[in-house]
């Protein structure tokens, strides 16, 4: 499957993201992911968080940096899709905490195989008539694949640019949970999603 071949190249460039948002409120797009990148670089080269005993404790500042930096209910809207305004206010918030517990096992785990690849910064774009709105270009360098294009849809919210999408070479991560999703209510049942999140997470 094409993002389970490149999961491991989006982590470094999503999940590492998130390390010290605190710290991007007055950053620009690119400055933040630069920013956040080489924080966690210097996270999984820390020795000390390397120990079996410190596992939950790096796990645990991933997630929390995660929830801060991540709009996780417009990624589960969008997610979703127009299955969304059929969900109760209630189901909306489990929908929206199951796919961000999801995500973020999904990208710890593969983040662990970070050996060095190289990041190449290009550009950043912000939109002229949304100026709240955004994309930073990058590219992984890789020995196997060579450089895999990555960019960041983002947007400003309460003074901090956070992520709403990422695409990788030019297929957007939402777009194919989206189709995953709507196969899965259609051939089945919104419940039976629920279900396959919940076992996926060990919820």
């Amino acid at each position: 499957m094409f993002f389970s071949s490149i999961f491991r190249w989006l982590a470094l460039l999503t999940v590492p993201m998130v390390l010290t948002a605190a710290t991007c409120v007055a950053a620009g797009p690119m400055e933040t992911v630069k920013k956040i990148t080489d924080r966690t670089i210097f996270i999984l080269a820390d020795e000390k968080l390397k120990a079996p005993e410190r596992e939950a404790e790096k796990q645990e500042l991933l997630r929390e940096a995660a929830d801060e930096f991540f709009d996780w209910r417009s990624m589960a809207q969008t997610a979703l899709s127009v299955h969304w305004r059929k969900r109760t206010p209630e189901e909306k918030e489990e929908f929206t905490r199951l796919f961000a517990e999801f995500l973020e096992k999904t990208y710890m785990d593969k983040v662990e195989g970070y050996s060095g690849e190289k990041i190449e910064y290009l550009e950043e774009w912000i939109d002229r008539e949304y100026p709240d709105e955004a994309v930073v270009k990058a590219n992984v360098m890789t020995e196997k694949q060579g450089a895999i294009p990555v960019e960041y849809l983002m947007f400003e919210k309460d003074g901090t640019w956070k992520v709403y999408d990422v695409l990788v070479e030019g297929v957007s991560l939402l777009r194919n949970y989206t189709s995953q999703f709507n196969s899965i209510i259609l051939r089945s049942s919104y419940e039976e999603l629920v279900d396959m999140l919940k076992e996926k997470i060990g919820s």
